[in-house]
């Protein structure tokens, strides 16, 4: 019960409002004290007033009661003859104290009862916020998922239907045509679903890390055995790179989407380089991903990284991090992946053209050597 009737109030100002009441009833009990034979007792009711009604707007209903009692017994205490002690010889003084306790407790109340409204109110407009953001990407996720989807099943489709007729012989050369097709398709729904699973991951705040010391080399191979495989990527990795603490199974995702994403961008004949060094501040290595494509604009590097955000065809030649089979998730998961290891992700211009995409990843600790603990 005392929990539901204060839920409308924070801990933090619960606690500022106990800081209130403890600080300022000893300290105006100090300053009215030694004028206390020249004031009537309204005044000192009306400052103890204040103050509680202060401690009630900060800390709610259950710190403003304990605090209007303290007040009516300080009061009485201090201001009323005969003075240390609880007794009230004057029905004027007893009016003056009952006043006092009554009003304390009505605004403690009120202010209380509005504070668990606004709460309310506020959890409602968020509940609201949160389900037309859903709707949102609800209506994005369907109309990318009606494209993407069905472009790479009807391929896989008529694939599979021209290699069953039977009234049809295919040659050789035909039939390894077909089963490509076959498998393109499938690599890509692959993609696609997992860029889904990925990200929805990543929205629920799921995404549990098995950090492990690793090398930058064996990162960049096994992100490239997950591709198809190309002679464009050009690997500049120095053998003396300390280790990186990362989750290997998310860094190689890391590293595979930015790999994709700078093939599909720069032009056919581009090499795409994947380059490794060492900061200056020694504790981090950076890896760049670097592409020769038509860039991005600087004060639209953040948008790349949105879920499902698809640039003007004149920013990225015909798509954003979309492209052809994706749904614009790709760098959305490298980001998230990144930060959830710790790292960081972070666009940069490539000289003479083209996108950098800088990723951060801490050293691992130096392994101890020979006959050392």
């Amino acid at each position: 019960m005392l929990v539901a009737m204060s839920a409308g109030v924070s801990p933090g100002r619960r606690l500022y409002g106990t800081a209130v009441l403890v600080v300022g009833l000893p300290a105006l009990v100090a300053l009215m004290v030694p004028a206390r034979d020249r004031l009537s007792l309204v005044i000192p009711a009306l400052l103890v007033l204040l103050l509680v009604t202060g401690a009630a707007v900060l800390g709610g209903r259950w710190v403003a009661l304990p605090g209007a009692v303290a007040g009516a017994l300080l009061l009485n205490w201090f201001f009323t003859p005969p003075f240390g002690t609880l007794v009230v010889e004057s029905p004027v003084q007893i009016v003056v104290l009952g006043v006092y306790l009554a009003v304390a407790v009505a605004v403690s109340a009120t202010v209380d009862v509005a504070a668990r409204r606004t709460a309310e109110a506020t959890r409602a407009r968020a509940e609201a916020e949160a389900l037309e953001a859903a709707d949102r990407m609800r209506t994005t996720l369907l109309a990318g998922v009606g494209h993407d989807l069905r472009t790479p099943l009807a391929a896989v489709k008529a694939a599979v239907s021209s290699l069953r007729q039977g009234d049809v012989t295919w040659t050789d050369e035909e039939r390894d045509e077909l089963l490509a097709t076959i498998e393109d398709g499938a690599d890509r729904l692959q993609r696609l679903v997992s860029d889904l699973l990925d990200a929805s991951r990543l929205q629920a705040g799921v995404v549990t890390t098995f950090p492990e010391s690793v090398s930058l080399d064996e990162l960049v191979g096994r992100a490239l055995l997950s591709l198809p495989p190309t002679s464009r990527v050009q690997v500049d990795l120095s053998p003396t790179l300390p280790h990186v603490v990362v989750d290997v199974g998310l860094a190689e995702r890391v590293l595979a989407n930015l790999l994709e994403n700078a093939l599909r961008y720069s032009p056919p004949n581009a090499p795409v380089t994947i380059r490794g060094s060492l900061l200056d501040t020694s504790d981090r290595v950076l890896c760049e991903v670097i592409d020769r494509g038509p860039g991005i604009p600087a004060d639209e590097w953040d948008v790349v990284f949105d879920s499902f955000r698809r640039l003007p065809p004149a920013d990225r030649g015909d798509r954003g991090d979309r492209g052809p089979g994706g749904l614009g998730l790709g760098l959305t998961v490298a980001r998230g992946f990144t930060e959830a290891m710790g790292g960081t992700l972070e666009p940069a211009p490539t000289p003479n053209g083209g996108l950098t995409m800088r990723v951060e990843w801490s050293i691992a600790p130096a392994r101890p050597g020979p006959g050392r603990p």
